[in-house]
């Protein structure tokens, strides 16, 4: 899976920690647990990757991107297609 979107780390968590993911982690998810809970705890909003651009999608078209992130933010550019 993809690295968490604040600290670059494991998106499970460090091993052995409190916090470590106990099941898989969802494929939407862009942080591991405790940037979740600093973000939680800090009041600041949830995370919402950038829209693609449509040089992003010719070249993911022709499989020459290399963004861990692309099908998160193809999935946040449909659920959120009015940010």
């Amino acid at each position: 899976m993809h690295p968490c979107y604040t600290c670059q780390g494991s998106i499970g968590g460090k091993p052995d920690s409190i916090a470590e993911l106990r099941k898989p982690a969802d494929p939407y998810r862009l942080e591991c647990p405790d940037c979740d809970y600093k973000r939680h705890s800090t009041g600041r909003p949830a995370i919402i990757l950038p829209l693609p651009t449509n040089r992003e999608r010719r070249r993911a078209a022709a499989g020459k991107l290399d963004d861990p992130y692309w099908h998160i933010r193809m999935h946040h550019a449909q659920e959120y297609p009015d940010r």
